[in-house]
């Protein structure tokens, strides 16, 4: 049941919000297999992440979501992403996807289970959550006003074409920054570790309830 605070995850299965809807899908929904992150940071202790890992001036805006319930529910992500994003300084990142390796300098690194995160921004147009496969979306380092003006383009999932974001797809994915600046990883609004971070995807590992047919290849649940 869509119990979350942005909700992604239920979002990219199609689950309805309806009570109506809601109980009729307990009752008569099929059942489906979907994928997990496993997320293991420096401390060895491994996490469990649903939708998606990120590593930046997103994971920065966590940290102001979680700071701003003066707001309400709906302006907080907006506020929060604003932000971040006239705050957050780039750092140079070392991503690893399958043994292929990108240097970069950056404002962050998405590892998409799920193509939502954020409370509706569509990260991860092509992600799947029952294909085995993580997409890792990486966000060169660019303006701040640049950023800011690309920013209504994550809701829509446009931003792809975008010079400065690289997409890459794999099973086993670790991000590291080079240098001795700390950056947060965070889990679905959940922080985990502080970078290097490995991860790697766990399919077939959850079961949920779904209205319809699920996880077709690169579309979303329906």
């Amino acid at each position: 049941m869509p119990t979350g605070r942005g909700n992604d995850f239920a979002r990219q299965l199609g689950l309805p919000k309806d009570p109506d809807a809601v109980a009729d899908t307990l009752l008569n929904g099929a059942q489906q297999r979907v994928d997990l992150i496993d997320v293991t940071g420096p401390d060895s202790q491994t996490h469990t992440v649903v939708g998606s890992v990120y590593a930046g001036v997103d994971s920065y805006a966590s940290t102001i979501v979680d700071t701003a319930h003066w707001l309400p529910r709906k302006l907080q992500y907006p506020y929060a992403a604003l932000k971040a994003l006239a705050e957050f300084e780039p750092t140079t990142y070392k991503v690893t996807v399958d043994g292929e390796k990108f240097l970069f300098k950056g404002c962050t690194v998405v590892i998409a289970n799920s193509g939502y995160y954020g409370s509706g921004m569509h990260i991860a147009p092509d992600a799947d959550p029952c294909d085995g496969k993580l997409d890792v979306v990486m966000v060169a380092a660019a303006s701040r006003l640049k950023l800011i003006r690309e920013l209504p383009k994550l809701y829509q999932g446009k931003h792809t074409g975008v010079s400065g974001v690289e997409i890459a797809r794999g099973v086993e994915v670790t991000v590291a920054i080079k240098g001795g600046r700390v950056v947060d990883a965070y889990g679905d609004g959940d922080p985990l570790a502080s970078l290097p971070v490995a991860t790697g995807s766990s399919r077939g590992r959850s079961r949920y309830l779904c209205r319809g047919s699920c996880c077709q290849a690169r579309r979303r649940c329906v």
